[in-house]
């Protein structure tokens, strides 16, 4: 009797780790993520780049062609890592990409803010997609700031959003449910 009991737990701990599994597949082909998180160092500064993947659903392409501004928030924070304390938070930027459409040119623009809200034009959907993807060369701390020897901790995060516009309350019923929608924290842990 007590065997049979101890197989069932392991068959009902089987069943939970394929329900686990299978629901992070799921998860990871249709959640917003980052594909790719690099740090690396310039001469003067520590530089991030970084991939989004499934950023866009259909509602938002529908929607910006519509006009409705699509906007990616990033948030990227850096910690010193301190032995038997709580980590010390050095540096926190925040910064969007946001996507319109110009029905006049047939082209969409992409307003970079980390590089000083230039604006950049693309006559194709999937080239605006990917500069809206794309975190190239983020100025994170100027290395003069960081200890030598010491370990730092960086986190990434983006949340994705629609601007609504004042005339347009009506198309917020389409973008509803793309209110929320966020990655999750990434940790990139280094020492300098």
């Amino acid at each position: 009797m007590r065997l049979l009991t101890h197989f069932f737990y392991v068959l009902f701990l089987l069943s939970l780790t394929s329900c686990t599994v299978s629901s992070s597949i799921a998860k990871e082909k249709d959640t917003p993520d980052f594909s790719e998180l690099i740090i690396t160092t310039s001469d003067t500064d520590v530089l991030l780049f970084a991939q989004l993947k499934n950023s866009f659903t259909e509602e938002m392409i529908q929607g910006v062609k519509s006009g409705i501004p699509i906007q990616f928030s990033f948030k990227v924070e850096l910690y010193k890592v301190r032995k038997n304390w709580f980590n010390k938070k050095t540096r926190v930027i925040h910064f969007k990409h946001i996507m319109t459409y110009n029905t006049l040119k047939d082209s969409y623009q992409v307003e970079l803010q980390e590089v000083n809200h230039r604006i950049y034009s693309f006559s194709s959907l999937i080239e605006g997609q990917k500069s809206m993807n794309e975190v190239n060369g983020l100025k994170v701390s100027p290395l003069a700031n960081l200890i030598e020897d010491a370990n730092y901790l960086l986190r990434v995060k983006a949340e994705f959003s629609e601007e609504v516009p004042s005339t347009g309350f009506h198309r917020l019923t389409a973008f509803f449910g793309l209110l929320d929608s966020q990655t999750e924290w990434h940790d990139i842990a280094f020492k300098y």
